[in-house]
């Protein structure tokens, strides 16, 4: 009987190993690589004013460029259901072709600019922003679809999404390395090679495998949590790397140095990452084999996972229920020659109550429609929108509010600084607010994380209100840690509220809110304050650029587009606080 029950760990031991190690992990970590690619959509500023230049428009023509490729990104419904319908091998096939087709056709635009041909450029900008999309929704989605086991979803999810935020100062340093101020068209037509291909050798890694059957997958939860920790700690070590190297090449001209933190990066992303699914695969065989010894050895307690309504009717896994079992009542009870354990039956008495957050457990799958009618959908909804496009509006408008501030000179270093600052921040903030939500979700819900991540936004805005040069700092910061903060919990509370299997155009549709934002606040309010303020109070300043346009100069360029920012995230606030509302008369129903 021990013979037969040591056979049977080994056995669940090769299949863990083989499908988490081989298969799942490794697909992960091509994942991430995949959300830096995804993120080349932020490179736009690098190129912008350059094709200003090339095609002879308009500041507002060349920023509707920059409004195509958010759109593209974030109104994702059609990428996202193309990702349902056609699963994530087809939808890189499109994000392939789509990402050498916009950014070839940018480059080549570049090359030979025609001034009557600048509106192919608002396409392309969408065309790149659908495909940065859909790559965005094929990595986070496969990669919470293959690892559902997982109970620490926003570790995850920050891992992954904290490489999207780094994507612009990673592959910038490919630009300050390789080309110079007169080549970004030729930089644009290595990033329609380079991107592709990288995408193209990680698809025989990257696809949805199939859910571990085994009574024994609570035995994996140790392994993970190791796991965990050396994935968080390797992306931190290479955001700060990254950091490191962005700052260089802002403050010092120094090439040398910032080829070699290019090349400290790309062995860090290369390498040390590669390390994670040896490193689980040694915790895995570790744990197993311990467990081994006490089951033969007749003492210590496990976790079995049994079924608790069966097969699903789409073929996924079933819900499962835990029961801590001693090995010694396993041998009294367990008959001759069984190869399960007596818990593992349908007599679902003899098993405790399912906590919310115990691990396998797993909400019902919604279809799009239902996740519509649901009224989580739009409170999960509003603050994004509001949220993001706060945070938006002060970051897109840094140039202009450091010139208002400055008696209408230009101080790029502070500028760059500033954007140094919520370019780290909003990294920190996906990697450290998905460690915060997991490890104290016991205490604090991820609605009142939630809620605290608004609140944080609403001290950015107060902050920003006085204007001076450390309020900038104080207030770029944690508007850029909010920011993050919300990319981080919103697909886990998707995943958590809806099911993974129409997540991508759920989320998709979520997409909408930070598209809504962005043109709320940025676009609409604080361009109409911004103007409202050029002639009153003395504040008008003429800049000779050839247009014979004004700058407002002054504390109330942007003071009101604050004011009404703040007001806002009073609602952001008030939203979330319904959706823990909502999750807490949920939580109680289960009881």
């Amino acid at each position: 009987n021990n013979t037969k029950r040591g056979r049977r760990f080994e056995e669940a031991n090769r299949i863990i190993t083989t499908n988490m190690l081989g298969n799942k992990w490794l697909g992960y970590i091509v994942a991430m690589f995949y959300m830096i690619a995804a993120g080349s959509m932020y490179l736009f500023p690098l190129y912008s004013a350059t094709y200003k230049e090339l095609f002879q428009v308009s500041q507002n023509e060349i920023n509707f460029v920059g409004t195509c490729l958010n759109l593209g990104t974030w109104f994702a419904v059609v990428p996202g259901a193309i990702y349902d319908k056609c699963g994530p091998r087809v939808s890189l096939a499109i994000v392939i072709t789509a990402l050498f087709l916009g950014y070839f056709g940018m480059g080549y635009a570049g090359l030979h600019p025609i001034h009557d041909q600048f509106h192919w450029l608002y396409a392309l900008g969408f065309l790149i922003g659908q495909s940065c999309g859909l790559l965005y929704i094929t990595s986070l989605v496969t990669s919470l679809k293959n690892l559902e086991i997982v109970s620490k979803k926003a570790v995850l999810v920050g891992c992954l999404v904290a490489h999207f935020a780094m994507s612009p100062a990673f592959l910038s340093q490919i630009y300050l390395i390789f080309f110079n101020e007169d080549s970004k068209p030729e930089f644009l037509i290595l990033l329609a090679l380079l991107l592709p291909g990288a995408i193209l050798m990680g698809l025989p890694f990257f696809k949805i495998l199939p859910e571990e059957k085994s009574d024994l997958r609570s035995y994996l939860e140790e392994g993970i949590n190791k796991t965990l920790k050396l994935m968080i700690l390797l992306v931190f070590i290479n955001l700060t790397w990254i950091c490191i190297g962005r700052i260089i090449a802002d403050s010092l001209d120094a090439q040398k140095s910032t080829l070699l933190v290019f090349f400290i990066s790309v062995i860090v992303v290369f390498a040390a990452y590669f390390t994670i699914p040896l490193y689980f695969q040694r915790n895995i065989r570790e744990f197993s084999s311990n467990v081994l010894s006490e089951e033969l050895e007749g003492q210590g307690e496990i976790q079995i996972s049994t079924l608790r309504q069966g097969e699903n009717q789409n073929g996924s896994s079933p819900d499962l229920e835990l029961k801590t079992v001693h090995m010694s009542e396993w041998d009294q009870n367990g008959s001759e020659g069984s190869q399960s354990p007596p818990s593992a039956n349908n007599d679902k008495s003899q098993l405790p109550a399912l906590p919310d957050n115990i691990q396998g457990s797993r909400p019902t799958d919604y279809t799009f429609l239902q996740a519509l009618r649901s009224k989580r959908f739009w409170f999960l909804l509003l603050p994004f929108a509001i949220v993001i496009g706060t945070v938006i509006c002060v970051v897109n408008n840094l140039g202009n509010l450091v010139k208002s501030l400055n008696n209408g000179e230009e101080n790029d270093s502070l500028v760059t600084t500033l954007v140094i600052l919520s370019f780290i921040s909003n990294s920190l903030g996906r990697l450290s607010i998905g460690t915060f939500s997991d490890s104290l979700q016991k205490h604090i819900s991820r609605e009142s994380m939630l809620i605290l991540v608004s609140s944080v936004c609403l001290a950015a805005q107060l902050i920003l209100i006085p204007q001076n040069d450390f309020n900038l700092y104080v207030g770029v910061s944690l508007a850029g840690y909010s920011f993050g903060g919300y990319f981080c919990l919103i697909p886990t509370l998707t995943s958590e509220y809806f099911g993974n299997n129409s997540m991508g155009t759920i989320f998709g549709a979520l997409g909408m809110g930070p598209s809504l934002g962005s043109l709320c606040f940025s676009t609409i309010i604080a361009s109409q304050v911004y103007e409202a303020n050029i002639n009153t109070h003395g504040n008008e300043h003429t800049v000779d650029d050839g247009n014979d346009k004004n700058d407002c100069v002054g504390k109330n360029c942007y003071r009101a587009a604050f004011i009404i920012n703040a007001v806002s995230c009073l609602f952001a606030i008030g939203s979330a606080s319904v959706l823990r509302s909502l999750a807490m008369k949920s939580r109680q129903k289960l009881q």
